[in-house]
């Protein structure tokens, strides 16, 4: 539908005349001064035809001024109405497009009379208004649940304040009941030797009164023999003093662990952070409002044909959008995935290492030694660099070629192999010069990685699958797996060994003898690299993709 203009559309075109226009008609799309208004309505052909004036039709909506009331393709006036295709169409779209269209084609004029007053229109009214009732209701509903789980979430703290008061009034009548416990331990080990001190100062009260008599009765030669004697008595009183004292030692009571408020802080700041969990929900007004909605659509391919019956949209395109649009919107449309790993594990971050060169490095293997050193592997650079546990650079260690992965074999001894040459080294790096104890070559194909089960290698072989070496390079045993591409890096606990198949996106659990016990594959899992295993059998991936760690 196009706009009307501010001049009479037939003066303009017959006379070149700008007459104001004051009327416009949708059916003809032409504006209408006056003078040409009044023949409007008089002339056969256009005398049924709706005027509206300029001011009613600037009231419509941009959305009802775009309706074409012209064919697209013709540029004629749209005439008729094809109910088999659903779709108004010109005399020519008749002619070219619906020859044997049945039922057969209709006035357009019969079909949209009175349809303002349709059902179709009451139809759309009404889902209008549940769709908005709807959404009233939902931030109604949603705020409310908001409030509720505030005050429930407050009534938890309140009711763990508790508790923890609770709790601490019996953690402090425990550490007192400890303390007064402790302290009479030791009370009854020193009784004992209590006693003996006492004999002791029994006979340091006898010394002194004997040498006040002396003083006051005996003679200068009597005082000085006495006074020899007494002070040979308290050297030897003194003598077992500094034996008792080294069997009372000196007791320090103590608690295992120190009584500082970190500990509890840094507990608390677990319970102090709040997760928002959004979980979809679909309640009795929310799927009314999609029934209105869908019922809509339907309704709205259902026009009604003169004589009260109706003709239905039967093209096949039509109805397969229909059911796309129905799975999108079903509540019950759910995608489940099952998985044994989880992605919940809380990381912290214990210490950075801050390399010194500002260029690419390509790192792809590291190790934590027994002294708690950190051994990565420089590709590029051909070396290894040993990392202090605070994160310090000890010190670069050359190699003759470019590895890739490294494992700890003994206390500052490691193997590494170079995929390269398909050599393996097992070198001691206690210093900058490294010691190399042994190297062999794996010929039957690259290494890939390699881990270490006392005592012996294993390492993975691109398309064939793992070998065992003793650390002399002694061939133990071939392992080979069925439609086995290549082991990004491994791993080893309790028997069982754990590959990533970065190509398959899937991690692998095997034992030495072949058998696969499970594989492990999701969605968002893409290019797994790394694999470790804990001491607890827990499992580590890293997947270089997502750069994420599951």
């Amino acid at each position: 539908m196009s706009k009307p203009g501010k001049f009479c559309t037939p003066c303009k075109l017959a006379h070149n005349e700008s007459n104001p226009a004051t009327n416009w008609c949708p059916s003809c799309q032409e504006s209408l001064c006056c003078k040409c208004n009044g023949c409007h309505k008089v002339q056969t052909s256009t005398k049924s035809h709706q005027l509206n004036s300029i001011e009613e039709v600037q009231m419509l909506q941009s959305v009802a001024l775009s309706i074409n009331v012209m064919c697209d393709k013709h540029n004629m006036k749209l005439d008729c109405f094809c109910s088999f295709h659903n779709e108004p169409c010109c005399v020519q779209c008749i002619s070219r497009n619906h020859p044997d269209c049945r039922p057969p084609i209709s006035s357009l004029e019969n079909i949209v009379k009175n349809s303002k007053q349709s059902s179709t229109v009451k139809k759309l009214e009404e889902s209008l208004c549940s769709v908005v009732e709807t959404l009233d209701i939902l931030k109604q509903q949603n705020n409310e649940n908001i409030k509720k789980q505030r005050q429930k979430l407050e009534s938890e703290v309140k009711e763990f304040r508790k508790s923890i008061i609770s709790c601490l009034d019996v953690f402090e009548k425990r550490l007192f009941e400890s303390i007064e416990k402790s302290s009479d331990r030791c009370k009854n080990e020193l009784t004992e030797k209590y006693n003996e001190l006492e004999a002791l100062t029994v006979q340091c009260t006898g010394i002194r009164d004997n040498l006040s008599n002396m003083k006051q009765f005996a003679s200068d030669l009597q005082m000085f023999l006495g006074t020899r004697s007494l002070q040979k008595r308290l050297d030897s009183i003194g003598s077992s003093i500094s034996g008792i004292g080294e069997r009372l030692g000196n007791y320090n009571i103590k608690f295992t662990r120190d009584l500082d408020i970190k500990h509890v802080e840094s507990f608390m700041e677990e319970f102090a952070e709040t997760h928002i969990i959004c979980e979809n929900h679909y309640d009795s007004k929310f799927s009314q409002a999609q029934t209105w909605t869908a019922k809509s659509r339907k309704d709205q391919r259902r026009i009604s044909a003169k004589g009260g019956k109706s003709a239905s949209v039967r093209g096949e395109k039509r109805k397969s959008l229909e059911t796309d649009s129905e799975r999108v919107f079903n509540p019950k449309f759910r995608v489940t995935e099952t998985t044994r790993f989880s992605s919940t594990t809380k990381l912290t971050l214990q210490q950075k290492f801050v390399t010194e060169s500002t260029d690419y490095i390509n790192i792809n293997g590291c190790t934590i030694l027994s002294n708690g050193e950190l051994v990565l592997t420089e590709y590029e650079n051909k070396c290894l660099v040993v990392y202090q546990s605070d994160g310090v650079k000890s010190r670069t260690i050359k190699l003759f070629d470019n590895p890739w992965d490294v494992c700890e074999v003994a206390n500052k001894t490691v193997a590494l192999h170079f995929p390269v040459r398909s050599t393996i080294q097992v070198i001691e790096i206690s210093s900058s010069n490294p010691k190399v104890m042994d190297s062999f070559s794996t010929s039957d194909g690259i290494c890939t990685s390699i881990t270490y089960n006392d005592p012996n290698l294993i390492v993975a072989i691109q398309k064939v699958g793992f070998q065992i070496f003793d650390l002399k390079g002694k061939l133990v045993k071939k392992i080979e797996m069925k439609k086995f591409h290549d082991a990004k890096y491994i791993a080893f606990h309790s028997s069982r060994l754990f590959y990533t198949d970065w190509k398959k996106n899937e991690v692998v659990c095997c034992n030495l003898e072949q058998r696969i016990y499970w594989k492990f594959k999701r969605s968002d899992l893409k290019y797994p690299s790394g694999v470790s295993v804990d001491y607890e059998g827990k499992i580590s991936l890293l997947s270089e993709l997502l750069q994420a760690i599951f």
